[in-house]
C-alpha cells in the first residue's frame, strides 16, 4: 500500500498566485503615461510669450506685455523675462484633477524669495491661462480679474 500524498493546504490557483508573487519583481509604482500631472507638465514645458495681462481690471499695454516670456520646464521650474532678460524664477506645484485646476508658485529669487501665489489654470497644446492673486491672498475660483478680484490673469501663447 502506497502512503498517500498529505493534501495541499491551497488550492491550485492560489498556489501559483503565491508562487508568482514570490518569483516577480514588485511593479513600480510610478505613474502611468497618461497620469493627470505629467500630461500638463509636459504641456506647460517650453517658452511662453505672454499676449495679455489684467490686473484687478486695469489691463496692462499690448507693447508691455510682448516684452514678456516665461519659460517652463517639466518638473515645475519657471522663469520669468523681460526683454529676454531673467526677471525672477522660482518653483510649481500643479493639481490637474482640481476643478478648476490649481497652481501654486513659490518665488526661489531676489526679494520675493519663499512668497507664494495660489493660482488657477487651463492649459492647452498652444495656449494656455492663469489667473492668480498676490503672495499672502487666497486662491481664486474663477477666471476673472475685474476691478475688485484683487486678481491678476495672464494669458499665454506657446513659441516654436
Amino acid at each position: 500500500m502506497r502512503p498517500s500524498a498529505p493534501p495541499n493546504p491551497f488550492p491550485t490557483s492560489l498556489a501559483w498566485l503565491v508562487a508568482l508573487t514570490l518569483v516577480t519583481p514588485p511593479l513600480a509604482a510610478e505613474p502611468s503615461s497618461d497620469d493627470p500631472i505629467r500630461r500638463d507638465r509636459r504641456l506647460y514645458a517650453g517658452t511662453w510669450q505672454v499676449t495679455a495681462i489684467e490686473n484687478d481690471g486695469e489691463k496692462s499695454a499690448e507693447d508691455d506685455v510682448k516684452r514678456l516670456t516665461v519659460v517652463n520646464d517639466d518638473a515645475g521650474g519657471w522663469t520669468l523675462l523681460r526683454d529676454g532678460v531673467e526677471v525672477v524664477h522660482g518653483t510649481s506645484r500643479i493639481e490637474a484633477l482640481a476643478s478648476p485646476k490649481t497652481i501654486d508658485f513659490e518665488i526661489t529669487s531676489d526679494d520675493g524669495k519663499g512668497q507664494m501665489l495660489l493660482g488657477i489654470y487651463e492649459i492647452g497644446e498652444r495656449t494656455r491661462r492663469l489667473c492668480l492673486r498676490s503672495p499672502g491672498e487666497w486662491r481664486p475660483g474663477e477666471f476673472t480679474a475685474g476691478p475688485g478680484t484683487r486678481a491678476i490673469m495672464m494669458s499665454f501663447e506657446r513659441l516654436p
